[in-house]
């Protein structure tokens, strides 16, 4: 939790660099809170998404934004790539959901929702994993310098 609430401190930072542990904390929570956000109105009353659950995700997606996009460009920074490369990540992930509307045509197969959810999270697992770059154009290796 400590990493999630330091990506939020840092939601308009966009130097320097962010460890794998952080930018996968950070993921990790993130769609832990999502993942409890959409099956909220299934245990309240136990119906299908309404105009309030659909708003109250919209706000969380619009609250975790920046974040998310600050963690993603310092990770690329950490590996020593430039931050730009998360346009690439956003535009797979449209692209991941723009398929997925064209082949559930408003229907739920939770089945191929769900491989569609995990095919948009290829990206992300992919930059979690890659080692960080020692020294490099943006700094010294995250890891020696972690700010608590």
């Amino acid at each position: 939790m400590f990493y999630f609430i330091q990506a939020i401190k840092k939601s308009f930072v966009f130097s320097g660099r962010a460890t794998r542990k952080e930018y996968l904390h950070f993921i990790i929570t993130v769609e832990i809170l999502a993942y409890l956000l959409s099956i909220l109105p299934y245990f309240i009353n136990n119906e299908n998404f309404t105009d309030s659950h659909i708003i109250i995700l919209i706000i969380f997606n619009l609250l975790i934004f920046f974040p998310h996009l600050s963690v993603s460009i310092r990770r690329l920074h950490d590996v020593g790539v430039s931050g730009w490369w998360v346009l690439l990540l956003f535009a797979y992930n449209g692209i991941i959901n723009r398929i997925a509307m064209q082949v559930f045509d408003d229907r739920l197969d939770l089945g191929l929702e769900t491989v569609f959810g995990l095919a948009g999270l290829i990206p992300v697992i992919i930059l979690g994993c890659l080692p960080s770059s020692q020294n490099n154009r943006v700094g010294t290796d995250a890891k020696k310098f972690t700010i608590k």
